[in-house]
Formats: C-alpha cells, structure tokens, sequence
C-alpha cells in the first residue's frame, strides 16, 4: 500500500501548489505513521489520505506551516469515516459516542430528545454521497468541531418542532449611532444588492471555524461562554475569535466592494460604515437562510 504511490505525488497533486518543501516525503510519512499509530484498527490507503491532506492545507500559508497546523490524526479518522468503512465508524463512535450528550448538559435536553438529536447528527456526519464528515478542516481538534455540530442540530430540530422558542442573538455592532441614518440607509438601498453578494461571498470565504463561532454566536444566540465550554477554551478566547471573524469578514466584504463597485473615496467610506453596521444582522440572515 505505501508503496504504490508516493506520498509526495499524491500530495501535490491534489494540492495544486507550488511551494513544495524538499523535505515534504518526509513529513508526510511522518504523518500518516502518527495516525496509523493513532487508529491501529483503520485501513486506509496512504496516497489517498495525504490527497485529503492537501484540501485541507490554507492556500495563504506555506505548506511546511499549513501541514504543521493540521490535525492529522483527527482527519486520518474522519477520512476513513467519509469512506464508509465499517472499522473507522465504529472507532469513531467508541472515541466520540458520549459527545452528543456532553454537547447538550446545558441546554436542558431530555433523554428522548438526545437520542434522536443523536441519530440526526450521525445521519448528517456519515450518511449520503458527500458526508458531512468529510468537511471537517482539521484545523482545530475534531471533539470541538462535533461539538459545534451537535449543537447547531439540536437547536436547528427545536425550532423547526417549537419544543422551546429560538434563542436570539444581541443586535447590531452599535456603530449605527455614530454614523449618519440617513445616510446609511440610502446606501443600503442604494447598493442593497451588491451588498448582499459582497456579504455572502465574503462569509463563504472564512474558514469552517470561523463561520460557526460566528453562526453559534449570532444565530444560535449562544454567548461567549457557553461556546467556550463547547471548544473547551477560556472566554476570552472565544472573544478574540469573533472579534478576528468579525473583522475578517468586514476586511474582505469591502475589499469585493472595492473591486466591483466603480464608486468614490466617500461613497466607498460610506459603504464601508453601512458594511460595519449591518454586519450582525446580514451574518443571521444568510447564515439562517
């Protein structure tokens, strides 16, 4: 299996990136012997799983660092998962089984309502042509990324069947007071729909982390620290988090702004304040839709 396709072949192959280190047969075989050792029970073909390595990589950092920053074992086991092999899912369940009832201590959720938010969540991870599983980036540690799975489920299924009415997220940045609401609203209707795109790409465009703190925090209206006790953090980490997605989002919702819209320096700072002030509230409406 090792040998029938190098590791560096299949690595950049899929990556599609042109700093390649000298040393990258290496590091890879580093890897995937610390996840063979990790999950002693999977079989998974080599090639393959550095292939899915390489999607995982951030384009923007170099590759000795964006493969250092992986969570290789996690992804060993959530890739052989996403392949439907029988031995992965049952390790998967003996490591992770126990998540959705942890994830869930403190919204109140009686046993009934755990096992089916279970039986959804396992349904969404391992079922169909493209399993949810495979979306993990590895890019933080699998236990908080199912845990922000979990929840997100559990609050999706009880609003849909109104066993509780939905939590609401706090409202706008408050940059609305500094600026002018006249003139806000005249470029929100002015440029509603550019905005809207602006905004949507923008989002789609963050990391997978990012966009569920984001999505836990301002649509699941869960605070800072209910979501530090899912990621196992203090709250002044979750706070950092969604102050850089924030900002992120803003940073590169006005950059596509800049690139498409043919507008003036003070038309452009005025998008650039209506951007800021309807942040919060365009995030729930296109994450919630």
């Amino acid at each position: 299996m090792t040998g029938a396709s190098p590791l560096r072949v299949a690595f950049v192959a899929a990556a599609s990136r042109d700093d390649v280190a000298t040393d990258l047969e290496e590091r890879l075989r580093a890897l995937v012997d610390a996840s063979r050792a990790a999950w002693p029970s999977l079989a998974v073909d080599d090639a393959a799983f550095v292939a899915h390595l390489a999607t995982k990589t951030t384009a923007d950092v170099p590759m000795s660092r964006a493969l250092s920053a992986l969570h290789a074992t996690d992804l060993y086991l959530t890739f052989a998962c996403g392949t439907g092999d029988a031995r992965a899912l049952a390790a998967f369940e003996g490591a992770f089984g126990r998540e959705v009832p942890a994830a869930l201590s403190r919204m109140r959720a009686d046993a009934t309502s755990i096992d089916e938010i279970g039986q959804v969540v396992r349904t969404k991870l391992f079922v169909g042509a493209s399993p949810k599983i495979l979306e993990f980036a590895g890019r933080g540690p699998l236990r908080s990324w199912l845990r922000a799975v979990i929840v997100r489920t559990a609050v999706d299924l009880r609003r849909r069947e109104q066993l509780e009415p939905p939590v609401t997220a706090d409202g706008e940045l408050g940059d609305e007071a500094d600026a002018s609401r006249g003139e806000l609203a005249l470029v929100r209707a002015r440029y509603a729909a550019p905005l809207k795109t602006a905004f949507e790409d923008a989002l789609r465009a963050l990391p997978l982390e990012d966009r569920t703190v984001l999505r836990m925090h301002l649509l699941d209206g869960l605070n800072i620290d209910e979501i530090g006790t899912l990621h196992g953090v203090h709250r002044a980490t979750i706070a950092r988090w969604i102050k850089r997605a924030r900002e992120d989002l803003l940073v590169a919702t006005r950059r596509l702004l800049r690139e498409r819209l043919k507008v003036d320096t003070a038309e452009l700072e005025s998008l650039g304040r209506a951007c800021r002030s309807s942040l919060d509230v365009s995030v729930r409406g296109i994450l919630g839709g």
